[in-house]
């Protein structure tokens, strides 16, 4: 049975919070070592993964415009993942077991970097327009996202 004008309780907003810090969190944690590997992936490519997660924690609040442009990014930086890696992988067989090398390319690797972080902060300019989390509000120094 349900009171008609009863308020709930139930806040998401403080879960929604801590999964943000939390995915921020991994993310900066990949940024210290791009060319790591985690779960047999580069980091650059987890933090692909994670940047979409905060992606998807505001979409739902994103208007049509918003989600084309963080869109176009997404689809640009899955593109090169998949397509035009800044990184090879070379293995050759020795006596003892294989031995890996990696080969990177540091010029896509700094573009591919590059759109990451264009990315991250235009989610995160947008969760904060849209009250997901503190708002940054400009002051005598700028915009803090460009």
């Amino acid at each position: 049975m349900s009171e008609k004008g009863l308020i709930s309780e139930w806040n998401e907003g403080t879960f929604k919070s801590t999964r943000l810090h939390e995915i921020q969190e991994i993310i900066n944690s990949l940024r210290l070592n791009p060319l790591g590997q985690t779960n047999g992936k580069f980091n650059y490519e987890m933090m692909f993964l994670i940047i979409n997660n905060l992606y998807h924690e505001g979409y739902s609040k994103y208007n049509d415009k918003e989600i084309k442009e963080c869109d176009t990014y997404m689809n640009a930086i899955k593109y090169i993942i998949n397509h035009d890696s800044p990184t090879i992988k070379e293995s050759k067989q020795e006596i003892a077991g294989v031995n890996n090398t990696v080969l990177v390319d540091k010029i896509r690797l700094n573009k591919l970097l590059d759109l990451l972080m264009k990315f991250e902060r235009l989610i995160k300019r947008y969760n904060d327009e849209h009250g997901l989390t503190t708002a940054n509000r400009e002051d005598d120094m700028g915009d803090p996202y460009n």
